[in-house]
């Protein structure tokens, strides 16, 4: 007998294979389109971020900028005025570089910020060590003027205690550069014009 090929069997089955080829087209479109979008995500939060540091690294600056210029002004003001110690400018520039830092948020600039300003408070409080040595040494000077003063007054009326008094002011001297006031060869000029001055008062004190 002969065999009837199945038309219908072979039509469904090529159709079938279509529907399958068109649904994998679609499922492979669907990827890309996924993979495409969460590409653009990524750009679009990178492009955020280095917005972000950019703004931020330009707040930093500012702040650095602000208490440079702060804190230089106020280390003269304090040391015309008399008043200047490098421990209270070392502690007030601490706590305002510390809130100017809140508008940071990014690890890089937050970094990068600490770093400059660690190196400007290092360059701050050599500058008010030295502002506070000067203010030391004008000081001791000035009152080892006038402590001499006194002494020549008391030479002129007493010369027989020159040795007496030419000691106390070399210990005042010496004390002065022990603790770190004078240097030494402040203190060695000051010694010489402390035996000149009391040798001339007393002089007077004998004449007299």
């Amino acid at each position: 007998m002969p065999k009837i090929r199945d038309y219908g069997s072979q039509q469904l089955g090529a159709q079938g294979g279509v529907f399958s080829s068109r649904s994998d087209r679609s499922g492979e479109i669907m990827g890309q389109a996924i993979a495409g979008a969460g590409e653009a995500v990524q750009q679009f939060g990178d492009a955020i971020y280095r917005r972000q540091v950019q703004d931020e690294t330009t707040l930093a600056q500012e702040k650095i900028s602000e208490a440079r210029e702060k804190y230089s002004i106020r280390i003269q003001e304090d040391l015309r005025n008399g008043t200047l110690k490098s421990e209270d400018i070392d502690r007030d520039y601490k706590e305002d570089i510390e809130k100017a830092s809140e508008g940071i948020t990014t690890n890089r600039v937050r970094n990068l910020y600490d770093r400059q300003a660690a190196s400007l408070g290092a360059s701050l409080q050599r500058t008010a060590s030295i502002g506070q040595a000067q203010l030391a040494g004008k000081l001791a000077v000035e009152s080892w003027e006038n402590s001499s003063d006194a002494d020549g007054v008391s030479l002129q009326q007493s010369p027989t205690t020159f040795n007496e008094v030419y000691r106390g002011e070399l210990e005042f001297i010496n004390e002065k550069v022990n603790a770190g006031d004078l240097s030494v060869l402040e203190g060695e000029k000051l010694s010489r014009e402390s035996g000149n001055k009391l040798s001339k008062n007393a002089m007077l004190g004998w004449i007299n």
